[in-house]
This record gives structure tokens, C-alpha cells and sequence, in this order.
């Protein structure tokens, strides 16, 4: 995780339904660096061995169309900000290691059970510029 600096290539990501025949009702999402990196290769949010549980490191790797690249995202209401899981898996929740103390430039992300009400695990998704990148109480950014 890194504060808001307007980097088109860090900081600038689509949030996508992934499209399988046959959808299930609630089909997954992608979220991949909306530019591609060096050789022309997209990275996507990547369950670290595709082992979903707590504590399990969250990493960028090459889109590969895997269930371990498959997100839900469960928007607050007005769709502006909410949580983030891994696909199948409400319980678990994108996190930041070490939590609201741990909130640092380049504090690694992991996957917590998921905690009611809790800032640290709300994302906001809004358009690139905007500098919304991480929720937090009382709207601070």
C-alpha cells in the first residue's frame, strides 16, 4: 500500500467482471493495473499460492485468468467504498498487515477475517485523479 501520489502505472488499476460461461449469480471480479508493465504484461490482485486464509499475503502477479485472481466486491451503500474478498471467501477481507497501526508507504497487504465497521478494511473505488484511495474515518485522505 502506498499514499496517493497520481502514478498512472502504480496507483491506477480496473476493477472488472471476470466473464465465465455461465455465470453464477454473483460473478468474480479482476483487478488488474489498468498499464501494462515491462514486456507488455498486465498485473493482476493475486492470492499468494492460491490459498485463501488469514493472514495469507496479498501480491501483485501476471494475469493468468486464475481463481486466485478473483475478487467480490462488496460495495457500502451509494457504491463508493467497501470491502474487498477473495472470491468464495466472505469471511476473509483484503487487509493491511498490522492493521490501522501498521499504516505506512509500502505496508504490505494480506487477507483478515473480516472486522465489522472497521476503516481499515474499506476501499474506495473512484476515478483515476481523484486521489480516493483508501478509505478512512471521517473522510480523511
Amino acid at each position: 500500500m502506498w499514499r496517493c501520489n497520481n502514478n498512472p502505472v502504480a496507483q491506477n488499476f480496473d476493477i472488472f467482471r471476470f466473464w465465465v460461461p455461465n455465470p453464477p449469480s454473483n460473478p468474480p471480479y479482476v483487478i488488474r493495473s489498468t498499464a501494462p508493465a515491462s514486456g507488455n504484461k498486465y498485473y493482476c490482485l493475486d492470492v499468494a499460492g492460491g490459498n485463501a486464509y488469514e493472514g495469507q499475503s496479498v501480491q501483485w502477479w501476471e494475469c493468468n485468468d486464475s481463481p486466485a485472481q478473483f475478487w467480490t466486491v462488496n460495495y457500502e451503500p451509494g457504491g463508493i467504498s467497501g470491502r474487498i474478498s477473495p472470491h468464495g471467501r466472505p469471511d476473509l477481507c483484503l487487509d493491511p498487515r498490522g492493521g490501522d497501526g501498521g499504516d505506512r508507504d509500502g505496508q504490505p497487504m494480506q487477507l483478515w477475517r473480516c472486522l465489522d465497521n472497521h476503516w481499515v478494511q474499506k476501499w474506495k473505488v473512484a476515478p483515476f485523479g481523484s486521489f480516493a484511495c483508501k478509505s478512512r474515518p471521517n473522510n480523511e485522505e
